[in-house]
């Protein structure tokens, strides 16, 4: 039986399982008198921290425009289905000018191969320019076949999302980056600051008045270690390797642990938005 708070490497954690974790730590500190009163200090700069980071959590990573962004999306993509239909109707017709027409619309159709589902950035500029052709180089073809309907939506839809795509990156600027990352090493720095002033006490004045609440904690530590970290049992895994002498310690742990990389609004795992949804 341990007479001390053990270690955890709180870096490691997701953001919601490092708010989950400290707040049960506060629970368990409010809910021992003994405890409560000796890391009173301690306890109230934790509760003050974690409020910064719940805060940080909360705020929405979606833009007030995506939602726009989306319906506009949808709107260009019907219309281009819609045209890609229409073209293709067309080339049933055995012969004459308007199959004519319609076999260049349809080449044209062919060398851009746009993708509804492709990134958004990408299908915007590939239409404009799609778009474009329309308007020039086979602005005849597309009058002969009566098209000019699909022309004009689609490119009034595109046009749309382009202009709300470059209000949300205005929109997004200020916000900072890496707010969360830096609440959740204010916590930390809380958190250890009361789990060494409990250990300093149980030393000093001994076990006996903090064994329950250091019992209570390990507990805590070992299930997130095996549940939420992935460590075994025993021993240390490969979670436990320092990697960044900026960070700091963990109680009675003089090894520095990882930063965690976070995924910022906007991205996740490093791949392609596909959808305004996504982004």
């Amino acid at each position: 039986m341990s007479t001390e708070i053990q270690t955890i490497r709180l870096t490691a954690m997701s953001n919601g399982a490092h708010y989950n974790f400290i707040h049960a730590t506060i629970d368990r500190v409010e809910a021992d008198e003994t405890i409560k009163t000796k890391v009173a200090a301690e306890l109230a700069a934790l509760k003050t921290a974690l409020a910064v980071e719940d805060a940080n959590l909360k705020v929405s990573r979606k833009s007030s425009l995506t939602d726009s962004i989306a319906e506009w999306d949808e709107s260009r993509d019907d219309f281009y289905i819609g045209y890609k239909s229409a073209v293709s109707g067309f080339l049933k017709l055995p012969t004459g000018d308007m199959r004519t027409a319609a076999k260049a619309l349809w080449q044209h159709i062919i060398d851009y191969s746009i993708d509804p589902k492709m990134q958004l950035d990408r299908q915007t500029g590939m239409m404009t320019n799609f778009i474009a052709d329309l308007e020039t180089k086979f602005g005849t073809q597309v009058e002969a076949l009566g098209l000019t309907v699909f022309r004009e939506q689609m490119k009034e839809a595109n046009d749309k999302v382009r202009e709300l795509l470059k209000e949300r990156d205005t929109e997004l600027a200020p916000r900072e980056v890496g707010a969360t990352k830096t609440a959740r090493r204010a916590t930390d720095s809380a958190y250890q600051s009361l789990v060494r002033k409990v250990n300093a006490y149980a030393v000093i004045e001994g076990a006996a008045d903090y064994q329950a609440f250091i019992d209570a904690m390990n507990a805590q530590i070992k299930r997130y270690k095996q549940e939420v970290l992935g460590q075994g049992v025993s021993g240390a895994s490969s979670a436990d390797t320092p990697a960044d002498p900026s960070e700091p310690t963990d109680p009675t742990d003089p090894t520095p642990p990882s930063e965690p990389t976070e995924p910022e609004p906007g991205e996740e795992g490093g791949e392609e938005v596909d959808s305004p949804s996504e982004i």
